[in-house]
């Protein structure tokens, strides 16, 4: 369905997730759709471009989640609000699909209209074998102009942890350890893969949920739901006393952040 240099639309206002291969993805209202199903083709206002460099090396202990929550807690939602946003670096071009989706994703708590990423070697190779067919390299040109250029510390970068209700609202996991919580929630598009169910996994085996605490598992695709019932990892989480749902990309009762959610800081 897409591929990089093409065009995505769709209701979810996370359609800004096809950033991580490098597509342009806008999320729209049911009447926009219709006309673009309608007529094949659809209007935008091409939104300027910001571009992030993030440079120096990245810290082991930190994810894709903290990396963009890293982002929020220095752009907030409404600094880059209705940009376009390019991200670059050394270590930023390693990031996998996986991770590149987790950052994609959350462009929309920033504000910012698509977080885009030039595609990598694997990920062209992932998407020929997807689409069945050799694939143009889209990405900027050398002299492309932006609106903003910032640069950033990749060694600044720490894991963190966003507060309920905002998700600019950040805090380092270190300034929290220790904190009673209510519930908490692994999943959806941010933090549903296999990458994320192993880890928490490996975290929970042996272990009980905590008196008093709810626990919820939501794989992000059935596809990855059945990986993990056959790795073993949903019986890992029932035992633990986690509740599994159904695979989807989100909680309508709990904060789409998955970290643990704390509770109110006083």
């Amino acid at each position: 369905m897409v591929w990089p240099g093409s065009t995505f639309v769709s209701t979810d206002s996370h359609a800004n997730i096809m950033g991580a291969i490098g597509s342009f993805g806008q999320g729209m209202g049911d009447q926009d759709i219709a006309a673009a199903w309608a007529n094949g083709t659809v209007w935008f206002k091409v939104p300027h471009s910001v571009k992030i460099n993030i440079n120096g090396k990245r810290s082991s202990n930190v994810s894709a989640k903290d990396i963009v929550l890293n982002l929020l807690s220095v752009f907030g939602a409404n600094k880059l609000l209705g940009y376009s946003v390019e991200i670059y670096g050394e270590d930023i071009a390693k990031l996998t699909l996986d991770e590149r989706i987790t950052i994609s994703s959350m462009g929309t708590e920033m504000g910012v209209i698509i977080i885009l990423f030039e595609p990598s070697a694997e990920i062209m190779k992932f998407c020929e074998e997807k689409t069945g067919r050799k694939l143009e390299l889209i990405k900027a040109d050398t002299d492309a102009k932006y609106l903003e250029v910032h640069n950033l510390d990749f060694g600044t970068f720490v894991p963190m942890v966003a507060k309920p209700g905002h998700p600019e609202d950040d805090i380092s996991i270190k300034d929290v350890k220790g904190q009673k919580i209510d519930s908490a929630f692994i999943g959806s598009c941010t933090n549903g893969r296999m990458d994320d169910l192993r880890l928490a996994a490996s975290v929970l085996k042996g272990k009980k949920v905590a008196p008093g605490v709810v626990l919820k598992v939501v794989p992000a695709t059935d596809a990855i739901w059945q990986q993990a019932l056959n790795e073993g990892l949903i019986k890992i989480f029932k035992d633990a006393g986690a509740l599994v749902a159904n695979a989807g990309c989100a909680d309508v009762r709990q904060d789409r952040l998955d970290r643990t959610v704390l509770k109110k800081l006083q």
